[in-house]
Order: structure tokens, then C-alpha cells, then sequence
């Protein structure tokens, strides 16, 4: 996987001119309110947009949660933090492609840039090289982004943007009914939301740990 992070803002920065087509059905759901609970929403789903009642689940919970507990657990001020970056993915295209994106010539790549409503697309190491890196309206799953676009033929890889080095997190869970409130992999706590975790209904849980950049 490549790792690319804060790449600089230049000239060859490329807008998205295409507007977004009118029926864009979940990508208009996005961005919402609660940064925090969408991009939780995003992890915990796996899905390209962060469903919307995970995500009103995420964010009442943990506001409940700390309310309760952040007097006794001052970790839980730690606010989730991916090891991805939303709505980012770098891309290497053909040979061919790239020519194309030099020439501002109709490409597979644009085509797809305009369906999954992308706002901007660095291509300044088009020059030397055939990456470029996307950016997209609201919030998006970088890796079901990636997906996607290694669909097409004119793509050679596609992977998200990652955070490097490492940093406190704080991470939602779901928890069935019967279930332990200590999430798997947990290291110091976990403090189960005010719904209890004897109800059928799934319910929120935070644990608290420091993570090497990856998701297990």
C-alpha cells in the first residue's frame, strides 16, 4: 500500500468542472453534522457512505457516554480518529491515461470523478510520473473509493490516503445483546453507553487505546 500524506496545493491542481449528476441518491447525504460520528459510522460500517442510523446511533451514544464518564475517564475526550483519510485516494493510471489528463482529453478517470461527485484532482507529478490524487465531496470511505476505481482498465492502483505515525484513539463498537461490554482488543477500558448491554438492541460502546496507524 502507498503511503502519501499532506501533499502541497499547486498550480496543476485540477476542479472538477462536470457538475455532480442530479440524482445522487446516499453521496447527497454527506457531509453531515458530527465529523466525529460519520467517520465512526464510516469505519464501523465498511460502507462508502456512513449509514445515517449508525451514525445518529454513534453520535448519541458517545454524547452520553462522556457526559456520564468523562469526569472518571478523561481519555474519553480522545475524539475517533481513522487511520485512513476520508474522501482522499491516490491513483495510478496507464500510460495512456495519463497522456490523456495531460491533454485535458476525455478519460475514463474524469468520467468517474463526476459520478462520485470529486471536487479536485492533484495531477502535478503527471509530469514525471502517471499518479495523480483525487478529492471528493463530504465524507467517503477511502477504500471503498479505491475499490471502485481499480475497476477501471485505465487504472493501475488505487489506495487511500493514510495518516502516518501514531496517536490515542477512542473507538466505537456494536454490541448485541449477551455480549461483553469489552470490545475485542481493548487495552486499558470500556465504558458501555447508558443503553445496557443486556438489551437486544445493539448499542454503543468506547474503548480507549493507543494503535500503530491500523484498524484491527
Amino acid at each position: 500500500m502507498l503511503l502519501f500524506a499532506g501533499l502541497p496545493a499547486c498550480a496543476d491542481d485540477r476542479s472538477i468542472i462536470a457538475p455532480p449528476p442530479d440524482d445522487c441518491a446516499e453521496l447527497c447525504d454527506t457531509p453531515r453534522e458530527n465529523e466525529e460520528a460519520e467517520e465512526a459510522a464510516l469505519w464501523l460500517s465498511g460502507q462508502l457512505v456512513a449509514p445515517e442510523d449508525l451514525y445518529r446511533i454513534i453520535r448519541d451514544d458517545l454524547t452520553a457516554i462522556r457526559a456520564a464518564y468523562l469526569d472518571s475517564i478523561p481519555e474519553l475526550a480522545i475524539e475517533f480518529t481513522p487511520w485512513w483519510l476520508v474522501s482522499k485516494i491516490g491513483i495510478d493510471v496507464t500510460e495512456e491515461t495519463r497522456q490523456k489528463l495531460l491533454a485535458r482529453e476525455p478519460n475514463a478517470v474524469d468520467s468517474l470523478n463526476t459520478v462520485f461527485r470529486a471536487t479536485h484532482m492533484d495531477t502535478f507529478r503527471l509530469k514525471v510520473e502517471p499518479f495523480v490524487v483525487v478529492y471528493f465531496e463530504g465524507r467517503l470511505h477511502p477504500e471503498r473509493l479505491s475499490e471502485i476505481y481499480d475497476e477501471l482498465t485505465e487504472v493501475t492502483l488505487a489506495t487511500p490516503a493514510i495518516r502516518c505515525c501514531d496517536w490515542d484513539n477512542v473507538y466505537p463498537w456494536r454490541i448485541d445483546g449477551g455480549a461483553s461490554c469489552t470490545p475485542p482488543g481493548s487495552r486499558t477500558h470500556a465504558v458501555p453507553a447508558l443503553k445496557t448491554c443486556t438489551t437486544s438492541a445493539p448499542a454503543t460502546v468506547a474503548s480507549t487505546r493507543n494503535l500503530s496507524g491500523y484498524a484491527t
